[in-house]
């Protein structure tokens, strides 16, 4: 009798563990984080006469290291930045961005706060931004920070040209010779 109530909450507490740790990677990382690298995603081809600077630069930085803290049902600091008007708006600490201005825009203060520092974006135990895309935000912001501008609009001798350049070539060349 004894055994078989041991059995019973232990199986219990085996499916009340699962669900929390289920729930609580859900709350912290984001609805897909067990099953996104999983999902075969084809990396669509840009060509450079097509890309855009915050379509095909920016907003896949966004989407890979802000938008699982900051779109509806999990707006951190009142800054929605699943869509654009909400990018445009800010949050309750002022606006996002200010096209032109480095030192204003918070976007790129709290992306240049020491790490430790509570203000920090991304918080220290989500993926951090790499250079590069540190590079691409802070040239997006240097050069207006649009949100319609295409590439081949940019001057070429701009940091953010040949950035984008380099990124959308047409064909990468692979030789296993």
């Amino acid at each position: 009798k004894a055994e078989k109530i041991f059995q019973v909450a232990g199986s219990g507490l085996s499916v009340l563990i699962l669900l929390t740790g289920h729930f609580g990677a859900n709350l912290t990382h984001g609805e897909d984080f067990l099953f996104a690298p999983l999902m075969s995603k084809e990396e669509k081809i840009i060509a450079l006469e097509e890309a855009e600077v915050f379509r095909d630069l920016v907003q896949p930085i966004f989407e890979s290291k802000c938008i699982s803290c900051h779109k509806e049902g999990k707006i951190k600091g009142e800054l929605r930045m699943d869509h654009l008007e909400g990018i445009q708006k800010g949050g309750k600490s002022g606006p996002f961005i200010l096209p032109g201005n480095l030192d204003e825009s918070l976007l790129i203060q709290r992306i240049h706060l020491p790490l430790e520092n509570e203000e920090h974006m991304p918080p220290k135990n989500k993926l951090q931004l790499t250079e590069e895309e540190i590079e691409i935000l802070s040239l997006w912001v240097v050069s207006g920070a649009s949100f319609e501008q295409k590439v081949l609009e940019l001057p070429q001798e701009e940091p953010l040209f040949q950035l984008a350049s380099n990124k959308f070539s047409a064909e990468k060349s692979y030789s296993f010779t």
